[in-house]
């Protein structure tokens, strides 16, 4: 992850210096330094922790941004954006990432006899998913995320590491980000087998989500 040393970097700030040698750390540390307590004081307070989500994802987007004008200028911020008009995924990828969780949660569900019938029914259940999927998931959150670990981060492990390691690489913050969210539904009062469950299905899917 680390840059080698340029004529630039030596008459360049400290600070400057540090984020061109180390752009991932800095953007990860501004966006996991910032997401997580906003996240686990909602927690703690027992409100609902989707504001924190989304605050984390703001993070990751000014981290990502902050460090690109750094290293880049202008320039390389609208590069950065004008990845979000892009569509880089195939049909089936796209089914499997819509799919993907609501699948695993009815088939564990399944496998342990928990599945019930949702009190909305399945339609409306359907519906809700679809609706924090693309309206919420897509529009609010899951753009810019992927604009900041996606366009930012893992460009730039791909680069260095190539495309398979990159992308690895990219699944292990994702799932540390989302640690918090297996606690969501119940707060503090997740029992240990509902936070396995729920990360066990976060580290499922990362790797899927980062390539």
């Amino acid at each position: 992850m680390d840059e080698p040393a340029t004529t630039n970097d030596q008459h360049s700030r400290p600070g400057r210096r540090l984020v061109r040698r180390h752009p991932i750390a800095v953007f990860l540390l501004i966006g996991l330094g910032l997401s997580w307590p906003v996240m686990i004081a909602l927690l703690v307070s027992g409100q609902d922790v989707s504001p924190g989500a989304v605050a984390g994802v703001l993070f990751l987007l000014g981290g990502a941004t902050l460090v690109t004008a750094l290293n880049e200028g202008r320039a390389g911020v609208r590069r950065l954006f004008a990845g979000t008009i892009r569509w880089r995924m195939g049909l089936a990828r796209f089914v499997v990432l819509v799919a993907a969780m609501p699948l695993l949660t009815l088939l564990v569900g399944a496998l342990t006899g928990t599945l019930r019938s949702p009190p909305e029914g399945w339609l409306g259940l359907v519906g809700a998913y679809l609706f924090q999927t693309f309206i919420f998931g897509l529009l609010i959150v899951n753009l810019w995320e992927e604009t900041a670990c996606g366009g930012f981060m893992q460009a730039r492990l791909m680069a260095t590491r190539g495309l398979l390691i990159g992308s690895l690489l990219t699944a292990i913050p994702f799932f540390v980000i989302h640690i918090p969210l297996a606690f969501a539904e119940h707060g503090l009062h997740t029992t240990g087998e509902q936070a396995a469950l729920n990360l066990g299905l976060t580290a499922l899917i990362a790797p899927v989500f980062a390539t």
